[in-house]
């Protein structure tokens, strides 16, 4: 009886447009917030996605205070283990290395500061653009740095770089990445183990005199070389070398002596002279064979390790963590800027949903005062039944819960066109059109949980139900002869 009365020639007109106007009361909350808290969800999960989101660096390399000695391990590890939510914590060395022009390696070099890295380290994570053929360890650097080297993007990318090492000579090394960009301003990272077996390799020798290789048979004994030649001599503070067989035994009256490298230029530039004053020139192995003797070795290790990274897992421990630990005299910096971003972006989501919100709520008292007035046209057209209904005994709750039913009916078949249709629409035409990044993240980019649905849905149930029983009171009140008298 219900469901005839609401399909009857006078009010199926009505009763369409009560089930449109509902449906639109609960599609409008639906696919507004869900685009809303989708573009939350999508903002939020791009800055998550990012290692360095959950990372705190402890230190600051510039301070002496701040170097990571056994006893601040030890306290530092005091303070995390009962930490909840840490992944884990590591160490590194903050360092500085030259590196030679791509054009010309010998022609200058650039001072690049970098860093050591863990083979387990996440911040490197997923930022890999370019790897060599075969796994390699070595530096793993940054395109900014390639680009400050002389690389151009329309050049293929570098397999090998040169860099000074301790002893001042330019070796090649290999590229086992490029990255679009690394974290915290720095242009390179290297394996620790690697970084520390270069130093071994490459260690600062110097020496106070050598043994140079053969020199032509035409030079003049060491009292009788040109003027240009002992001038070099004396401003390189060399002593006037002693002939020994077939080669020069030169000593130097500096501290410490020479870098073999810069022995090796000296003896060039002795070479140059010497053709500049008419005699033969030296073959390469007068400098290439030339022997250090009494040799200082200055081994070279590793920086003492002043930065140090602590992962969490979960961004509201961050805040938290931070605070106690500059409590305790540690240098801590929220690299990313997690925590003010998070803040920022739960800010701004609030102030929207707030904008949004009351956008609806107009909307929403509009619909219902429509409603109203429709709701009103129902009952009027209702009239004759409702009479005809009292008159042979139906009583006034009967005849309530009736509106009620039709109500209900009328707000289920809304309630259904709105959530089907907010779905598809959200899903595969409104958030692809108004989120960028929403076929990455098909998941996120439109929010459509079933306690949103329930709560929008018994909401407009509940305002309806209410507005029913307003607008069918009084009919249902009056008495069957007084209905019958307005027909």
């Amino acid at each position: 009886m219900v469901w005839r009365g609401m399909v009857r020639p006078r009010v199926r007109l009505i009763t369409f447009v009560c089930v449109f106007a509902v449906a639109l009361m609960v599609f409008l909350p639906l696919e507004v917030y869900g685009v809303l808290f989708g573009l939350y969800a999508v903002q939020r999960q791009i800055v998550l996605e990012d290692p360095l989101t959950l990372c705190l660096w402890v230190g600051l390399p510039g301070l002496k205070e701040q170097v990571f000695t056994p006893e601040r391990k030890k306290e530092l590890s005091r303070l995390l283990t009962n930490e909840p939510g840490l992944s884990g914590w590591y160490f590194f060395h903050e360092i500085d290395i030259f590196f030679g022009l791509l054009s010309d390696p010998s022609a200058g070099s650039l001072a690049v500061t970098g860093r050591t890295r863990d083979p387990e380290d996440p911040v490197l994570r997923n930022r890999t653009t370019q790897k060599t053929d075969k796994p390699t360890s070595g530096l793993y650097v940054s395109r900014k740095l390639l680009e400050q080297l002389g690389w151009r993007p329309s050049e293929p990318e570098p397999r090998e770089l040169f860099i000074e090492a301790p002893n001042r000579e330019l070796v090649s090394v290999p590229v086992a990445a490029i990255y679009d960009e690394l974290p915290w301003g720095h242009k390179f990272v290297v394996d620790k183990n690697w970084y520390a077996d270069f130093l071994q390799e490459h260690a600062d020798v110097r020496c106070a005199i050598l043994v140079t290789g053969p020199i032509p048979a035409d030079w003049p004994p060491p009292a009788q070389l040109p003027k240009l030649v002992r001038t070099a001599f004396d401003t390189y503070r060399m002593f006037v070398p002693q002939k020994a067989g077939s080669t020069w035994r030169i000593e130097t009256w500096r501290d410490n002596g020479y870098h073999i490298r810069d022995w090796t230029t000296f003896l060039q530039k002795i070479n140059s002279l010497m053709i500049t004053a008419g005699f033969s020139s030296a073959s390469e192995k007068f400098w290439k064979d030339a022997r250090p003797i009494n040799q200082q070795v200055n081994p070279q290790s590793l920086p003492a390790e002043n930065m140090g990274a602590i992962y969490v897992k979960d961004v509201s421990h961050l805040r938290s963590l931070k605070q106690k630990l500059e409590q305790n005299g540690f240098y801590v910096r929220d690299t990313n800027d997690t925590i003010n971003r998070l803040e920022q972006l739960n800010r701004s989501n609030l102030i929207q949903a707030g904008f949004v919100t009351a956008f609806l709520v107009l909307i929403f008292t509009g619909l219902m005062l429509v409603l109203t007035a429709v709701q009103t046209l129902r009952t009027e057209a209702k009239m004759a039944q409702i009479g005809l209904l009292k008159a042979i005994g139906m009583s006034e709750r009967f005849l309530r819960w009736m509106f009620i039913t039709e109500s209900l009916i009328i707000w289920l078949l809304g309630t259904i066109v709105a959530v089907i249709t907010s779905f598809l629409l959200g899903k595969y035409l409104v958030a692809p059109a108004l989120i960028p990044e929403a076929s990455r993240y098909a998941s996120l980019a439109f929010q459509f949980s079933p306690a949103m649905v329930s709560m929008i849905a018994c909401s407009v149930a509940a305002c309806w139900i209410v507005m029913t029983v307003l607008t069918t009171r009084k009919a249902i009140g009056t008495s069957p002869a007084g209905l019958l008298q307005t027909l």
